[in-house]
């Protein structure tokens, strides 16, 4: 550069001071430079020996020698303060990419399932790198004995929930990341001009400012990971149960990130200038606010332990909520103080990312429970009945108004709420599965006529319900549509509703299903057991829906097993696919559905049995009809297999629902003391399907573990409806 130039580049940078930080200052010189270094020349003189011991009244002359170190030591610091801050956003950028992944396999396989659907075809067999994947990589459990759920421990006593195979390697990548990126891209050289000679020191000063960075990088992600409302939910397609296991590990890094920090400082200073020099950091607000998140945070992970969060749910509750609002404080405090513009932009995008899940969490509560504009005023009452016996459960009964789903399809499979119940807990909310679904007249005398009058066929013009009780269809057209060969043909209805029936009024309802474990269900219970016959009406605030219609219909053949109030997930399939069936692709359901006792038939069998009567008074229908055609196609198969392990032979749970007599229920097997062979079971089914096949499970978590088992060495596509956050 020449003199020129430089000139020019040194007048430039004078008019940016002058004009950025001198113009509001009246005390402030803003001649042009050139004439004051003029000036200065003349006065300029050698730095004294100690400079820090003198008023310099005049401008000094120091070497470059002595420059040269300082401009050295800023450089690499601020080019550490960038490398941290690129290192950094590889996190966003890795979220970014696995975010995209699901976004393109979650469109495609609604493109395929779209076109499965119009085209009256099932999906395609997967082709063999599909499966594979499938076998190696996608459906196994991380360890080769299957076992992945919660009920996994370490030393006898620490539980620990493993991840599947996938999730374990994107794991392994992230964890790997935060390791890794702490150590690269340090200069360390001895004429440092803070540390002089001491590397060790500058090393602790680096790591100790990538950490923080790091640790900061990663906030945004746990809010978002964390929350109900959180749009990658719908773009991705992944469970919520995924993203917790994301916020998890997200949380843990991020923790392990600030204590790195914290170590490296704490190291750093004491070496700097001894223990007292750290002691007297506590009087510095910036200190003491970056000791307190890095403490908070090491509580809240603490209390998240599987061990401590199930024995004192309510107690990590509370404690969840209180100490990472503190957490948030305190680590806005730690850089705010400081002016650390950077850190406080990922706080600011937090922030916002917690606000916007609350603010549509409370419009969501608002608009489904305080019923206005339906004829009705007040706020939402809920039916709640305690079903005593060998396993407690409570059944509660509620209204589908304002649930904008069930106005179209009334039945919310794959769907799961938020209720809040203010008489036990008004602050306190738990998901639970939308259950079997119900449409219920408002007229009983209607209903008596109901009664007798069963019609399953669906179509775009129907309304097609179900009771504990009755099916039919209300308003139906003449014929009925089906799928032969891929074309569509119409299939005549014999039978009208009564006109009466057609207009009487009636309401969608679903069931909850409740396994009373502690807290707020275990004093629900026992509130409601004492109540005259073990039944009554409460307020209940309710937050949904939430969840996802796994595509299982779309498969040729839809496995679903089942255990104990896992039907509470399943029945609604079965629901969907009988009363909807030209919206699905299947042509046989396999429904396995394992219990204890016999009384806990109560639960759902008779929604089950409705489902099974309906398929096969259509087939009936079908094949009975004078047209070759369809006589030969059967639309829809289902066969239902009940396994009651410790009850021994029916007793009069059975009876009262006829399931006792297989003869009259074509497709019913009940098995009584003894569990299913689901390998032989499932293996068997997916050798004779002609077409492909698919697995939905929810149930308890040994029985995860085998249904995963299975999927993983058959190479199926394997669907799980699980709350294990």
């Amino acid at each position: 550069m020449d003199d020129a130039d430089a000139t020019a580049s040194q007048q430039s940078h004078w008019a940016y001071l002058a004009t950025s930080y001198c113009s509001d200052s009246s005390k402030a010189n803003l001649s042009p430079m050139q004439p004051i270094l003029v000036n200065s020349t003349s006065y300029i003189r050698r730095a004294p020996s100690h400079p820090q011991r003198v008023n310099l009244q005049v401008p000094i002359y120091i070497k470059d020698t002595k420059v040269d170190p300082n401009i050295k030591t800023m450089a690499e610091f601020d080019f550490q303060v960038f490398r941290s801050v690129t290192f950094g956003t590889i996190f966003s950028m890795m979220a970014i990419f696995l975010v995209l992944f699901g976004a393109i396999n979650n469109a495609t396989r609604h493109v395929l399932a779209w076109m499965a659907r119009n085209r009256h075809r099932p999906l395609a067999c997967e082709p063999r790198w599909a499966q594979w994947l499938r076998q190696r990589v996608i459906n196994p459990a991380l360890l080769p004995n299957g076992r992945r759920m919660d009920h996994a421990t370490w030393f006898g006593f620490l539980m620990v929930n493993y991840p599947s195979r996938l999730e374990s390697m994107v794991l392994t990548l992230f964890i790997t990341l935060n390791i890794v990126l702490l150590f690269p891209s340090y200069h360390l050289f001895a004429d440092n001009s803070i540390m002089p000679g001491n590397t060790s020191l500058q090393l602790a000063r680096y790591i100790a400012e990538r950490g923080a960075q790091l640790s900061f990088s990663l906030l945004p992600m746990i809010y978002l990971f964390g929350g109900r409302n959180n749009i990658l939910l719908w773009v991705t397609g992944w469970t919520y149960e995924r993203f917790i296991v994301m916020h998890k590990w997200s949380a843990r890094m991020m923790v392990f990130q600030a204590i790195v920090h914290s170590i490296a400082c704490t190291w750093y200073t004491i070496h700097l200038t001894g223990w007292q020099g750290y002691c007297a950091k506590f009087q510095d607000d910036f200190f003491v606010w970056g000791v307190v998140a890095t403490c908070v945070g090491c509580y809240i992970l603490l209390m998240a332990m599987p061990n401590l969060r199930r024995a004192v749910y309510d107690l990590f509750l509370a404690c969840h909520i209180v100490f990472v609002a503190l957490f948030t404080i305190a680590c806005w405090y730690h850089v705010q103080l400081i002016d650390d513009q950077m850190n406080v932009m990922f706080l600011y995008v937090s922030v916002g990312v917690w606000s916007f899940d609350r603010v549509v969490r409370l419009v969501r509560v608002l608009y489904l429970n305080v019923m206005l504009g339906i004829g009705r005023t007040g706020l939402r009452r809920v039916q709640v009945q305690a079903m005593h016996g060998h396993s407690e459960v409570l059944r509660i009964t509620m209204d589908a108004d304002k649930l904008a789903p069930f106005g179209k399809t009334r039945c919310l499979p794959g769907a799961y709420i938020y209720m809040y119940v203010p008489s036990v807990y008004f602050w306190q909310s738990h998901p639970f599965s939308v259950g079997p679904w119900h449409r219920v007249d408002a007229d009983a005398a209607v209903q008596k006529k109901a009664m007798d009058f069963s019609m399953e066929y669906d179509n775009d013009d129907a309304t097609t319900f179900v009771s504990r009780t009755t099916t039919f269809t209300m308003d139906s057209t003449s014929s009925h549509s089906t799928a032969v060969d891929g074309d569509m043909v119409d299939v005549p209805l014999d039978d009208a509703p009564p006109k009466e029936m057609s207009d009487a009024p009636y309401k969608d309802t679903f069931d909850l299903l409740i396994r009373p474990q502690g807290g707020m269900t275990r004093k629900l219970h026992d509130m409601v057991s004492k109540a005259p016959g073990c039944a009554m009406s409460i307020y209940a605030l309710i937050e949904g829906p939430y969840g996802h219609f796994e595509p299982v219909l779309q498969y040729d053949t839809a496995i679903f097993v089942t255990g104990g109030v896992g039907c509470t997930a399943t029945v609604p399939y079965l629901q969907y696919a009988v009363h909807h069936a030209n919206k699905i692709a299947a042509r046989r359901i396999v429904f396995y559905w394992t219990l204890q006792y016999e009384e806990q038939l109560t639960w759902a069998m008779q929604d089950v049995i409705d489902c099974l009567r309906a398929v096969n008074d259509r087939t009936a229908r079908l094949t009975a009809s004078e047209d070759d055609n369809i006589a030969k196609v059967a639309s829809l198969a289902m066969d239902i297999s009940i396994y009651v392990t410790r009850t021994k032979k029916p007793g009069p749970y059975s009876h009262d629902m006829d399931v006792d007599d297989e003869k009259e229920l074509h497709g019913l097997t009940m098995t009584y003391g003894s569990r299913p062979k689901l390998d032989e079971l499932v293996a068997n089914v997916v050798d004779t399907a002609p077409g492909s096949v698919a697995m939905l499970y929810c149930g308890s978590s040994g029985m995860s573990d085998s249904a995963r088992k299975i999927t993983a060495q058959h190479g199926i596509p394997y669907f799980e409806e699980a709350f294990k956050w």
